[in-house]
């Protein structure tokens, strides 16, 4: 996994935080992303403090219920890193309507 280049959305906390630092641990740079700034930057330095091999970490502050700037938050990864290896898609989207119809 050393060298790789990963995308791990929702990972400023919980599971995929436990992700990232998993992966950094073994050589893997990490690009983590979620709605909250602060959380996201307190993340970086709990995942950096692990990193190996010259693993970087970054946050993206990012919403993934919008799907336009999770195609720019992509399109920036592999802007500045050349590519990106693996996604893991972490983060939820409650999909709360309202509707109390029946489905079909």
């Amino acid at each position: 996994m050393s060298n790789q280049i990963a995308l791990i959305t929702g990972a400023a906390s919980g599971i995929g935080k436990a992700v990232a630092l998993k992966l950094v641990s073994r050589g893997t740079s990490v690009i983590i992303s979620g709605r909250r700034q602060e959380l996201g930057n307190e993340a970086v330095a709990e995942i950096s403090a692990v990193a190996e091999n010259g693993a970087q970490v970054r946050f993206i502050r990012n919403d993934v219920s919008d799907e336009a700037a999770v195609q720019s938050m992509v399109d920036s990864i592999v802007g500045e890193f050349g590519r990106l290896d693996m996604a893991v898609n972490n983060a939820g989207i409650s999909n709360e309507t309202g509707y109390r119809g029946s489905v079909e």
